[in-house]
């Protein structure tokens, strides 16, 4: 009868052991590997969903044109382009002249934002063009640093967005606006940016 006990002891934990190896995970399934070729696809997946989304984001850009005056810098047309793939919504456009000399004088830091600038919707590739006269001088300037911004919504995004475009005169046969980075500036510019909408924000 011990033999037997002792046999029947050992069989059950056996049972249990084996019980025990072929039971479910945690979560209540039997656990399972993903095979390579599944994280590859989800990998590749995910990024494309990653590069859609990039490609469909908002996105502007802005160009000088030849001044209207040949001398006369602020006389220079400014181009802003939708040149992403969905429409701009709510665009405004403002004008900051960071540093402006001419002589014994200087400007800075005026902001110029005029209301036949907005736009409700500004449609891929379509363009809003503006002028920004903030400063007016029958001679070109010796410094002129002047800042593009754009605030704008986006299909799908429920916040305002903004970009800053920053171009630095020179004089050769004509006048001419280069692209120069923001960085430098783009603090001081958006605080610009929020002074002047709260004075507009006063006077209404």
């Amino acid at each position: 009868m011990g033999k037997r006990r002792a046999r029947s002891r050992r069989k059950g934990k056996l049972r249990q052991l084996h019980a025990q190896s072929m039971a479910p995970s945690e979560t209540g399934h039997p656990q399972r590997r993903m095979s390579l070729p599944t994280v590859l696809g989800l990998a590749i997946g995910i990024a494309g969903l990653i590069v859609g989304l990039i490609t469909l984001r908002p996105q502007l850009s802005a160009s000088a044109g030849d001044p209207v005056e040949k001398l006369l810098p602020f006389s220079v047309p400014f181009q802003i382009t939708n040149t992403g793939y969905l429409p701009v919504r709510s665009l405004r456009v403002f004008c900051d002249a960071v540093r402006v000399r001419l002589g014994g004088s200087q400007v800075t830091r005026a902001v110029i934002g005029r209301s036949d600038w907005d736009t409700d919707i500004l449609q891929p590739n379509e363009s809003r063009t503006i002028e920004c006269r903030l400063v007016r001088t029958s001679r070109p300037p010796e410094i002129a640093d002047l800042v593009i911004v754009a605030k704008y919504r986006a299909t799908g995004i429920p916040i305002t967005l903004t970009r800053m475009f920053r171009f630095v005169g020179r004089f050769g046969d004509t006048w001419q606006w280069t692209k120069q980075p923001i960085e430098e500036v783009g603090t001081q510019v958006k605080e610009d940016i929020q002074s002047f909408e709260t004075d507009i924000h006063r006077l209404r």
